[in-house]
């Protein structure tokens, strides 16, 4: 019964990280009414005294390729799964994935196996969280209604969440935050497990600071870049350093940040 147990902990947890992947699947360009910000909310954050900036810390890289999501669903201490991981990823990621499998439980090893394989990577290949550049770019797009002289962007990750709260850290004015909310690869499932797709969601919003209230949450960009560029390999992905994953998570956050755009400003923006 607990090995039975610890095999439905394990397929849970890769299910979910799944589904949460999968969640980034509807039409950025399906625009509705509550996604768009009226001309009173504009109106309302152009003519405020001061519009600050700010994203909150960078969210962890998933990684739930066909390799890794197999090494979940089987009992990795399987000298098999753990020389495909090490392999795959070689070097001191595979260091890490052989020092990281000595917890008791399967579940545990699950998910010590999916952060020490996010945090490596990032490390390896120094890859970053886009949000920054999200917020840099999409404050570029939108000066026709927002005027640069009176952005002022913070210097430190936003850590408090709740609109109501963020006075305290920012003062008065209008606060315009980004956040993003997964990024990755994710296999291919169920068409070719064996390939797979960069996707990248993030969501912003302004937020009146004095009333604590959200004006305008343009909900989630939700990019998955197998719907305009072919699926690939992940070994094609870290190749040369990852610079092939590097180029594709670049242009879903552009891809993010122009769905983000025309949300607030209802009209498209430069590729």
């Amino acid at each position: 019964m607990k090995r039975l147990n610890e095999f439905n902990g394990t397929a849970i947890l890769s299910a979910m990280m799944l589904l949460l992947l999968l969640d980034c699947s509807h039409d950025t360009n399906a625009l509705t009414d509550d996604r768009k910000a009226d001309r009173l909310t504009k109106d309302q954050v152009k003519t405020a005294e001061v519009i600050h900036a700010g994203h909150y810390e960078p969210e962890k890289l998933v990684v739930l390729t066909n390799e890794v999501d197999e090494a979940l669903r089987k009992n990795y201490s399987n000298p098999m799964w753990l020389s495909v991981l090490t392999g795959l990823f070689g070097g001191p990621i595979g260091g890490a994935i052989l020092a990281n499998n000595d917890s008791d439980s399967r579940r545990d090893r699950g998910m010590k196996i999916l952060t020490t394989v996010s945090e490596q990577m990032i490390k390896t290949y120094q890859l970053e969280d886009p949000v920054s550049d999200v917020q840099k770019n999409f404050l570029l797009f939108v000066t026709p209604e927002i005027d640069p002289s009176k952005v002022q962007v913070s210097s430190t990750p936003i850590i408090i969440d709740d609109p109501k709260e963020l006075m305290t850290a920012f003062g008065s004015g209008v606060l315009i935050d980004f956040k993003t909310l997964s990024w990755g690869i994710l296999f291919m499932a169920p068409s070719d497990r064996r390939l797979n797709q960069v996707v990248y969601a993030a969501r912003a919003r302004a937020v009146d600071l004095h009333a604590g209230k959200v004006l305008w949450q343009g909900g989630q960009c939700d990019i998955r870049d197998s719907k305009t560029k072919p699926p690939v390999r992940t070994d094609e992905l870290i190749a040369d350093s990852a610079d092939l994953l590097k180029v594709r998570l670049r242009e879903a956050a552009n891809a993010c940040v122009r769905a983000l755009t025309l949300q607030y400003m209802g009209n498209a923006v430069g590729n």
